[in-house]
């Protein structure tokens, strides 16, 4: 990098382009941490505010979801759990399938050894 020190537009470009080549997202924190591993200039106000915005964009659970005052909030737990994990089922479907070639592979067949000799009798 040619700049002394990095920040906040730095950081978000790292991670678009992580994103796109790897089709998954990290935190600036992680970006930052390896920057930093190989001696490069962080800006910690910048990095620490980017970061703390990418936690609450990416969180999954808010304080108000994880409050058990009522059944009701508990089934409203439950049931957002349940569409997460439906919907990380469809995520992992759909990256298993982008994976697959386009024609149906099957698995390999096991060949069987043909013997030369013949088989000996337990007796003999």
């Amino acid at each position: 990098m040619d700049k002394e020190v990095v920040g906040a537009p730095e950081l978000e470009s790292i991670q678009e382009t992580i994103a796109e080549q790897f089709g998954t997202s990290v935190s600036p924190a992680s970006i930052a941490r390896a920057l930093a591993d190989h001696g490069v200039g962080l800006g910690h106000p910048e990095i620490l505010q980017t970061d703390l915005r990418w936690r609450e964009r990416n969180q999954i659970f808010t304080p108000e979801d994880l409050t058990f005052g009522t059944i009701d909030a508990a089934n409203a737990l439950i049931e957002k759990i349940e569409s997460l994990r439906h919907f990380e089922n469809e995520r992992l479907r759909h990256e298993v399938g982008s994976l697959r070639p386009s024609s149906t592979c099957s698995p390999p067949t096991k060949k069987r050894k043909t013997e030369s000799s013949p088989r000996r009798s337990p007796s003999g």
